[in-house]
């Protein structure tokens, strides 16, 4: 903490220093399988395509600029890249694959309601009841019965 509080202490020398001191310090933890992943993560450039993001976070509670955010684009290029690919605005193609899994949830599982409303992404069981029941004209309950 020191360092961390007297900024002006801190040389490049000592930095350097303290850097490998620390990186010493990970290699001789129980974990060094783990932080040789890291490490090799931290600096190996490492791109996903842009599908794959969608694909693996389309349940995650995330908003479009989070998503943006991963894909490394801005909003706007997000958006673009997106309707281009999948011929329509992020949030739609995203509620409807949310539903679709919800859906699928609900035939083929116990999971109650709440459960698959957050596990899909919904961040309230009355908005996904709402969303639930305009795309498929049914409550998730009457649906599941």
């Amino acid at each position: 903490m020191f360092y961390f509080n007297n900024h002006d202490l801190v040389s490049e020398e000592l930095l350097k220093l303290k850097v490998k001191e620390l990186l010493l310090l990970l290699t001789k933890t129980d974990n060094l399988v783990s932080v040789r992943l890291l490490l090799k993560s931290l600096f190996s450039k490492t791109e996903f395509d842009f599908k794959t993001v969608i694909e693996n976070n389309y349940l995650n509670p995330l908003s479009i600029e989070e998503l943006a955010a991963l894909c490394h684009l801005s909003l706007s290029s997000f958006k673009r890249k997106f309707v281009e690919i999948y011929n329509q605005p992020p949030a739609r193609y995203i509620k409807k694959r949310r539903l679709e899994k919800a859906e699928e949830l609900l035939s083929k599982t116990d999971e109650t309601i709440s459960e698959i409303a957050y596990s899909t992404g919904f961040s309230s069981i009355s908005h996904f009841s709402r969303s639930f029941q305009e795309y498929y004209k049914t409550s998730p309950s009457e649906f599941r019965s």
